[in-house]
């Protein structure tokens, strides 16, 4: 009998001890549960990405230096233009036969080796523009192969090597860049800064201030001296019509507003018809 009440005994004390256990391992749970609510709420802030520093490069600057010197950036050349030992004029190219000579734009194409000419305009396609200082020698007949010439490529259409000299069996050219700030004197014979840059004298087949550049043509003919300063209707009426024509003389010259303009105006009429 009293084996059986110990035998029980021990079956209640781990009843007793599981009960224990759980209500301490609830009692845990529960304590950290409550803890977590009162910790305070932190805001958790996502990262703050870092910058990355992009470097721009500098501008390049073109200085007067830089447009004078830079071929890159330079179509505007000094030509020095002579023959070749022996040569007193080149021969004209195949399609320009029938004329005696061919252009000068082309001989100039030819020797610095921009193009073969084909046809009588072939340098249009490459030179904008060819000018002289007209206080120098009229570059005509012979002349104009042994003449100083600014020329004007088109844009995109070659870079000439100033280092170089360059040779036909006829011609020889040596180039070098030309002055930028010439540029808007050479490309307009009207064109000025002060008075000094401007003088009376003929540009082609007018007549009024100019400053020195001139462009050149291989051929021109003129119908009589215009005056593009006068109003031609105007300085018409000053004389008999049909008998007389107007002669207008200047003595003197002024740059006005980059403008060569011709000072002191005198008109004579002269007997007969325009020349």
């Amino acid at each position: 009998m009293n084996k059986k009440i110990n035998l029980f005994g021990r079956h209640g004390s781990v009843n007793v001890l599981l009960i224990v256990l759980v209500v301490v391992l609830f009692g845990v749970v529960g304590y950290f549960v409550l803890l977590k609510k009162d910790e305070p709420i932190v805001q958790q802030l996502a990262p703050t990405p870092l910058l990355t520093q992009t470097i721009i490069p500098e501008p390049t600057l073109i200085n007067s230096t830089t447009s004078i010197n830079d071929n890159k950036i330079q179509n505007f050349y000094k030509v020095k233009l002579s023959l070749n030992s022996g040569i007193t004029k080149p021969k004209p190219y195949a399609f320009d036969s029938t004329y005696g000579a061919s252009s000068l734009g082309n001989y100039l194409i030819d020797v610095l080796r921009l193009s073969k000419p084909v046809s009588t305009e072939s340098f249009k396609k490459i030179i904008s523009f060819i000018a002289y200082d007209s206080t120098q020698k009229f570059p005509d007949g012979e002349n104009k192969f042994t003449h100083d010439y600014w020329i004007l490529l088109k844009p995109g259409s070659a870079v000439l090597d100033v280092t170089k000299i360059y040779k036909t069996n006829e011609l020889i050219a040596t180039i070098s860049l030309a002055d930028q700030k010439l540029l808007p004197f050479v490309s307009n014979p009207s064109y000025c800064e002060i008075d000094s840059d401007c003088s009376v004298g003929g540009n082609d087949c007018s007549s009024g201030a100019y400053n020195k550049f001139r462009m050149f043509y291989d051929i021109f003919g003129c119908a009589g001296m215009n005056y593009p300063q006068e109003n031609t209707k105007e300085l018409n009426a000053m004389c008999e019509i049909g008998k007389q024509y107007p002669r207008v003389e200047y003595t003197g010259a002024k740059c006005i507003s980059n403008k060569c303009i011709a000072q002191n105006r005198k008109v004579t009429c002269e007997a007969g018809t325009l020349p």
